[in-house]
């Protein structure tokens, strides 16, 4: 079986996509959403990884994380499964794998596809048919991103800080991003480089991607909009 080679370059966003083993629901109860989230702050701070946006849906899950370390992300995601299936299997007294062995991911440039990504996270179950407004599921980041209505701390990137220096406005500001759905061309780019484990961004982003991954050159230690032109 061929192994993905999962691209990690600190400072640099991935979407991430996790699936279920044969597409079964990974959780059940609200408990197992609330320790899934628990684990996933604890491992995200163990590997040196920011959460930015996420959601848990029944069968899968997706995450935007920026690492700083390393192989942070396939650190992460690995300690985070193994841990969820423990928690499974001795809660429902099972044996057995929950995910399928690797997860999708792809490099996002920040400029371009940052507030993107989040909108398409917090968004996915509209577009699942699970409920009518993002507000109305309980298991994204939307609750912390334009609410700050739940405990989950997440780790906001610089370009959604910049929105507003104001707390409230850019709540506000966000929320109104999410007056209308993302546009269907933005969700299918998205899909299609994460389906594909592509960067997604400007051909120059694409570009600098492709050849920085071709060497060996310490990345870009500063999360920020243009960090991938500092390479």
């Amino acid at each position: 079986m061929s192994v993905k080679i999962h691209h990690n370059i600190p400072g640099i966003p991935l979407l991430i996509r996790q699936k279920s083993l044969k597409d079964e629901p990974v959780f059940f109860v609200k408990k197992d959403f609330q320790y899934y989230l628990t684990l996933m702050q604890e491992t995200s701070e163990r590997y040196n990884c920011h959460i930015h946006a996420y959601a848990l849906m029944s069968d899968y899950v997706y995450i935007l994380a920026t690492p700083y370390t390393d192989g942070g992300v396939s650190l992460l995601m690995r300690s985070l499964n193994n841990d969820y299936v423990s928690y499974i299997n001795r809660t429902y007294d099972v044996v057995g794998a929950l995910w399928k062995s690797e997860f999708d991911s792809s490099l996002i440039d920040c400029n371009e596809y940052l507030l993107d990504c989040m909108r398409f996270i917090e968004e996915e179950p509209v577009r699942s048919n699970v409920i009518k407004k993002p507000v109305d599921y309980e298991w994204t980041s939307f609750h912390s991103n334009a609410i700050k209505e739940n405990n989950v701390h997440l780790k906001a990137h610089e370009l959604y800080l910049n929105i507003s220096d104001d707390e409230n406005i850019r709540l506000q500001a966000y929320r109104n991003l999410f007056e209308k759905p993302l546009d269907c061309d933005t969700v299918e780019n998205i899909t299609t480089a994460l389906n594909k484990e592509l960067p997604l961004g400007t051909e120059q982003f694409v570009e600098k991607v492709t050849q920085f991954l071709k060497k060996e050159k310490k990345p870009a230690s500063a999360e920020c909009g243009d960090c991938i032109m500092q390479f």
